[in-house]
């Protein structure tokens, strides 16, 4: 599971890296070319918002690995502090449970947008890919987040965890 662990780490990282240099070196290209060449590339900023949509949707898996996804803190200060490992795993099934709803309704949205052909406008291609990252990433997040209760658990039970952010 460890092997595992590392190597979805290693994908979630390397396609965001991959992404954003993408889309930093289309659309600087795109901006020289429109400033200095008066002349744009058409298609530069349609693909740029798509590697930055794949680079958002992807990266949350990322930042589930670090327990650094949304929460809200003011709430976790209501408890007493003997209360937070519970409250944050609490936390965590709700965000498998959001996760979930999000892949399933991602899933069908996708599969909507595969069966109507729909395509992207400048360049031509079909748009169910940037879709599918919506369900993937929520897919990829939920099992983060199901390695950080697992984590949380053993931490509790006083065993040592075995990788991604501590409870």
């Amino acid at each position: 599971m460890k092997q595992f662990r590392k190597g979805l780490l290693l994908i979630d990282k390397w396609v965001s890296i991959v992404c954003i240099i993408a889309d930093l070196v289309i659309l600087f290209v795109n901006v020289v070319g429109r400033y200095v060449f008066l002349h744009s590339i058409p298609w530069a900023e349609e693909i740029g918002r798509y590697l930055m949509i794949i680079m958002i949707y992807l990266g949350i898996s990322y930042s589930a690995h670090h327990d650094s996804h949304i929460r809200i803190d003011s709430v976790e200060k209501l408890y007493p502090p003997k209360a937070l490992p519970y409250i944050r795993i609490l936390s965590n099934v709700i965000w498998v449970f959001y996760c979930g709803i999000i892949t399933y309704y991602g899933l069908q949205y996708t599969a909507y947008i595969f069966e109507t052909h729909a395509r992207m406008v400048a360049v031509n291609l079909p748009l169910w890919p940037i879709y599918a990252t919506i369900p993937l990433g929520h897919f990829l997040m939920g099992i983060r987040v199901l390695f950080l209760i697992s984590d949380q658990v053993a931490a509790l039970r006083g065993k040592s965890a075995e990788g991604g952010a501590q409870a």
